[in-house]
């Protein structure tokens, strides 16, 4: 494949560590040989792993005692260093043309995936089950090291100039960069992280061809397909065609790469038949967002948790002490996100019905900081200083005093 047509960047046919570390660095970050060397001693040795409940959303420092890979999700979240070269990464392999289905990719969201079903009727939406946990390190060396990959190998010729060996060193540490060892016990076996901000696009570029042949069942039975990282969404029209024909041939060609269905969450839904309760049409939510015939709306579930984070907050109060002050600032936080969630899904004629919220976030956002992480405040036990700053309203000038500490800190 050729580098100037759809590779667009200079990673393509890159085999020199010297040069990738050239690649890898700009004017805010300098990355040197020895640590493309030995990505795992310079960058995984300060990674941090937490885990969080996949009902309760509470996040744990530490494994729970109860841990189940369906109970909880794993996060790696990388030193500072290494999170700005995954993010170098990221600016080279978000130049490369994805296709049309894929809409976990940049100048795309969540919201354009479900507005590419609008018109249709009838949906099958299906989840890959541990879709990153399942990534294995083979896919993600071969994007790297095949020639309609990035081809970051270098050739060994006979000679008289014929190529008689490839030498994948390259291709081997850029993929330890992006993935991470199961476990000291599991004989150097390696995953895709969830927490990374290259797993998405990584992910995707290592399983392509699978995604391409899901691509290819739906265009032979009319369908329109999507996909938002592990979200496989199909919608058509036609009364005649049986949704589990499809199914079968994606599960089929899921399981030849090591993946398969979560059977718990396939949905098959026809908005102009099925009914639920009080004979409510049932819509599709596809990631996250319902799709109605003709339009898009931010779920009830969403509406829900935004009102009770609404009342929540205002039932705190004033806070009395630092630990009411972070609980209050965590709610704000949460609050205001879902609420300009909310905002960029719904369409304007329903602003006046979330005017109440906007004014009492317009009138909260000095007492809260949004470019400081709590978590970070509490790493530094600077909850008391914070909220005396609070209190004083002298928060600007304690969050410029202590920039280095709170923001800048690697």
């Amino acid at each position: 494949m050729k580098k100037n047509t759809v590779y667009k960047n200079d990673l393509y046919a890159c085999y020199s560590k010297r040069e990738l570390a050239k690649l890898l660095s700009n004017k805010d970050l300098k990355v040197y040989t020895r640590e493309i060397r030995n990505p795992d001693h310079h960058f995984l040795n300060k990674k941090r792993t937490f885990y969080q409940s996949k009902i309760t959303k509470e996040i744990f420092n530490k494994k729970p005692s109860d841990y189940l890979p369906s109970k909880y999700r794993e996060f790696s979240d990388s030193c500072e260093k290494h999170k700005k070269v995954l993010k170098q990464i990221c600016f080279y392999l978000s130049q490369i043309e994805m296709p049309k289905y894929l809409f976990s990719k940049k100048e795309s969201d969540y919201k354009r995936n479900a507005l590419y079903h609008i018109g249709n009727t009838k949906f099958i939406l299906l989840d890959i089950d541990s879709f990153f946990p399942n990534c294995k390190f083979k896919y993600v060396k071969d994007f790297f090291a095949k020639e309609s990959g990035l081809h970051m190998v270098k050739e060994k010729k006979d000679k008289d100039g014929n190529i008689i060996a490839y030498e994948s060193d390259v291709a081997d540490r850029m993929a330890k960069i992006v993935t991470v060892p199961i476990d000291s016990s599991t004989n150097g076996k390696r995953i895709i992280p969830q927490g990374y901000p290259t797993s998405p696009i990584v992910s995707f570029l290592s399983y392509k061809d699978m995604f391409d042949k899901i691509n290819d069942v739906a265009i032979k039975y009319n369908c329109k397909f999507s996909t938002y990282v592990d979200d496989l969404s199909f919608s058509y029209k036609d009364n005649s065609f049986d949704p589990k024909v499809l199914i079968t041939e994606v599960n089929n060609i899921l399981n030849d790469y090591g993946h398969s269905t979560n059977e718990k969450k396939i949905k098959i839904i026809d908005i102009e038949k099925e009914l639920g309760p009080n004979d409510q049409l049932i819509l599709p939510l596809i990631t996250g967002l319902t799709v109605k015939r003709y339009c898009v709306r931010a779920s009830k579930k969403m509406h829900s948790k935004m009102n009770k984070l609404f009342n929540k907050f205002i039932s705190m109060g004033e806070p009395k002490d630092e630990f009411e002050y972070i609980k209050k600032w965590k709610c704000f936080i949460s609050l205001n996100g879902i609420f300009n969630t909310i905002e960029y899904v719904e369409p304007s004629s329903t602003k006046k019905n979330r005017e109440h919220i906007k004014k009492v976030i317009e009138q909260n956002k000095k007492n809260y900081v949004f470019h400081v992480k709590v978590q970070r405040v509490e790493q530094l036990k600077y909850e008391r200083k914070i909220f005396d700053a609070y209190k004083n309203c002298t928060l600007v000038e304690f969050i410029n005093k202590n920039r280095r500490k709170l923001i800048n800190y690697k």
